[in-house]
């Protein structure tokens, strides 16, 4: 190995598990969404190497990260065994994609209160199966893929959430 490459893969093993504490000391234990719903962190963010793929329970919805960090967050709320009324559905959907939002965007302040990052995240969209498939087969060394869980709690029922970071870090331009 080159003297060189020797460095970089040096500095891409220290600022991999760096970026990964920044995130975790960031994470935000419980939120109340407008009174209506509860979101409690369920599962510390961790590096998956595998991300699994959505069932025909999961609702998933994708925000875009761009700045210092760049990628895909997608949110996937499993209803397996969950009953929502035909007229609290729109609610519900609202409701959870709002507090997605939410979240993440209190969350990304408090990385950027405690880091010298600037991020940036886009409005959600909600993805075809054909999309999330793209995103979570899309294979790329320098990305950086983690998850974490949250419950999110509405009318007494507790809805899985998983939360899947897919990002890399563009100052430096890998992980």
């Amino acid at each position: 190995m080159k003297p060189g490459q020797q460095n970089l893969h040096r500095s891409k093993r220290l600022l991999r598990p760096q970026i990964i504490e920044l995130l975790n000391d960031a994470l935000i234990d419980d939120l109340n969404i407008y009174h209506q719903a509860y979101l409690s962190l369920d599962g510390p963010l961790m590096e998956c190497s595998v991300q699994h793929q959505i069932t025909k329970y999961e609702y998933p919805i994708i925000f875009n990260l761009s700045g210092d960090l760049s990628g895909n967050i997608i949110c996937l709320l499993d209803s397996y065994k969950k009953v929502i009324k035909d007229e609290e559905n729109s609610l519900f959907q609202s409701l959870y994609i709002e507090s997605m939002n939410i979240l993440l965007g209190q969350y990304l302040t408090k990385v950027e209160d405690v880091s010298n990052l600037s991020l940036l995240l886009s409005s959600p969209v909600t993805l075809t199966e054909n999309m999330l498939k793209k995103v979570i087969n899309e294979n790329d060394e320098k990305k950086l893929r983690l998850g974490m869980g949250y419950q999110f709690i509405y009318n007494m029922q507790e809805f899985n959430c998983r939360i899947l970071f897919d990002i890399k870090h563009t100052k430096f331009s890998e992980v």
